[in-house]
């Protein structure tokens, strides 16, 4: 066997691999004999064709069927030869083969890079407390209340916070004439009738409608401009300034409970020391983790600046498709129309496939400093990987593992995470902290 190794990319490599026609002579001889006893040509019973007619009219059959024996194993025995550990076969190029010629062909590789791995013990973090308060509490205690809190019509007095405001809405063209729009969805922007609004901060279905609406008294008449920015999802508003009448025809005031044996029963709680001091493990809990995560991110952000690497352009591919897929997956989810993610496409694209770049070079920083470190996943790693996640998604360990095997590479891809895991613990173990 000859090879050639080129550079064609940081990560990429092109091998060009030749079989002589004497290494692939006994392969030939077999696939001959075995369409030979087979042959159906018309003069001669199964099995006594002579061989040059076989070979002359299943010649591309033949080959065909020499190729898929010869090319794998040809394929592993170029990657022995020149010690490559491919993480993705880009293509292959240029095949040919025969029994006069040989097996020519040409294998496209990506390959894990190599570089050097920066100096990653000592790393030095911003740490903020995660302390909880009775401040922090107290707040959290009122969300609770607030959550079971009921709404009561009022007969008088000005739209507030936390309100429910009804309201009959109309908006005008330059004209002064009654707005017209076509097209799904944008009724309800031109005009409205006994709709309740929630006041809360600016989720608003008009910009500028709640400020407009705020303070004012039952059976109050506005009058105000709504300001639609350039990139609204609605093209015929984008970039208008739109007149609305509006009046407020109806009110109804949040009834927050009081935090008395009552509510507390209906909770599940005994007394309001016991629900402040679940309160807090919860707070403290998820004040943690923030707190790491936070950490972790600095630690990320020092592996990326100070390691120089470039990745294979396939792995990045796919997990730009990976993140691209889940990221329009949450924007329809939340409303998002075609027309919206058509707009900020160059912007989404940029920032998906910044992100892919990051997360495969952190993926081999990782592995390469766990290498250094010897660190390695032991079954006392993935049975607490396995605990953390099923209590966290509140369910039984045996079905989240049952979910993780059936998934294709499940268990292999958990292994991985929990080893990047454990070099990230060991990394913010090592870490100065300012």
């Amino acid at each position: 066997m000859n090879t050639k190794v080129d550079d064609v990319g940081d990560c990429r490599k092109a091998v060009q691999v030749e079989l002589g026609a004497d290494e692939i002579r006994n392969e030939y001889e077999t696939v001959v004999k075995l369409f030979t006893s087979n042959a159906r040509i018309p003069g001669f019973r199964p099995g006594k064709a002579p061989r040059e007619r076989v070979e002359s009219r299943f010649r591309k059959d033949i080959e065909k069927e020499l190729q898929d024996r010869v090319l794998p194993r040809a394929y592993h025995e170029m990657l022995e030869k020149e010690q490559l550990a491919p993480v993705a076969v880009v293509d292959l190029q240029d095949v040919s083969i025969g029994a006069q010629d040989g097996l020519r062909f040409k294998a496209i590789l990506d390959v894990k890079p190599t570089f050097k791995s920066p100096k990653y013990k000592k790393v030095s973090i911003d740490a903020k407390s995660a302390e909880v308060t009775e401040a922090d509490i107290d707040e959290a205690v009122n969300g609770v209340l607030q959550r079971m809190a009921r709404y009561v019509d009022a007969e008088s007095g000005a739209v507030a916070e936390q309100d429910l405001v009804q309201i009959d809405y109309t908006a005008q063209s330059a004209s002064g004439a009654p707005l017209a729009l076509d097209g799904e969805g944008v009724a309800e922007l031109t005009e409205g009738k006994d709709y309740w609004l929630p006041v809360v901060g600016d989720n608003e279905l008009i910009p500028g409608l709640l400020d407009a609406v705020r303070g004012k008294e039952i059976g109050a008449s506005v009058q105000f401009k709504a300001y639609f920015p350039a990139d609204y999802k609605v093209t015929d508003l984008a970039g208008q300034k739109i007149a609305y009448d509006i009046v407020i025809k109806g009110l109804r005031k949040m009834q927050v409970p009081a935090l008395d044996e009552a509510i507390l029963k209906q909770i599940g709680m005994e007394s309001e020391e016991a629900l402040r001091a679940r309160v807090r493990a919860d707070l403290e809990s998820a004040k943690k983790e923030q707190e790491e995560a936070r950490q972790r991110e600095q630690v990320n952000t020092f592996l990326l600046e100070n390691t120089k690497i470039s990745v294979p352009e396939s792995q990045v591919a796919n997990e730009r498709s990976t993140l691209l897929r889940s990221l329009l997956m949450r924007m329809a989810q939340q409303g998002a129309t075609r027309e919206m993610m058509e707009q900020h496409r160059d912007e989404v694209m940029a920032n998906v496939s910044r992100q892919a770049e990051e997360r495969v070079k952190l993926q081999y920083i990782l592995e390469q400093i766990a290498e250094e470190e010897n660190l390695k996943v032991e079954t006392v790693d993935i049975d607490g990987a396995f605990a953390k996640l099923a209590e966290r998604h509140g369910m039984p360990v045996e079905r989240l593992h049952a979910e993780v095997e059936k998934q294709e590479n499940g268990m292999a891809q958990f292994q991985t995470d929990v080893l990047r895991d454990k070099v990230m613990n060991f990394l913010l173990g090592q870490a100065k902290i300012k």
